[in-house]
């Protein structure tokens, strides 16, 4: 089984998505599914990173 890294699985995921839901919404959705205590919502940079793999997420 392959794996895929989180920015690759969101970036996926946009392209499904309907055209309204911004990649900051997606990403910080997904995340609050596996910690609902870290809300990233508000940090654009932080969403940027997470997409282009340079940034690792830790709850």
């Amino acid at each position: 089984m392959k794996k895929l890294c989180f920015g690759t699985f969101a970036t996926i995921l946009k392209k499904c998505m309907a055209k309204r839901v911004t990649q900051k919404r997606l990403c910080g959705t997904m995340l609050l599914s596996i910690a609902p205590t870290y809300d990233i919502s508000g940090e654009d940079g932080t969403v940027s990173d997470l997409i282009l793999g340079k940034k690792i997420y830790h709850p």
